[in-house]
């Protein structure tokens, strides 16, 4: 019976652990210039400076190059 209890939470803690691990996945991003991670909604890195924002909105590459046409 005491095994069962442990076998639960641990199973629980599993859970609430992968649960935090996605939540976590989807507030931040690896900045492809220092290869830290940032909170997504940061306009800059704040380590190297890097355009956060206007890379994950596609504006411009992971070299930091422009990627619109003219």
């Amino acid at each position: 019976m005491q095994k069962i209890k442990v076998d639960e939470m641990k199973s629980e803690y599993v859970k609430e652990n992968k649960n935090m691990q996605d939540i976590k996945n989807e507030e931040y991003v690896t900045c492809p210039r220092c290869e830290r991670e940032v909170y997504k909604e940061t306009i800059t890195c704040p380590f190297c400076n890097f355009g956060i924002m206007a890379w994950l909105e596609g504006e411009i590459d992971e070299n930091g190059e422009s990627v619109k046409k003219f």
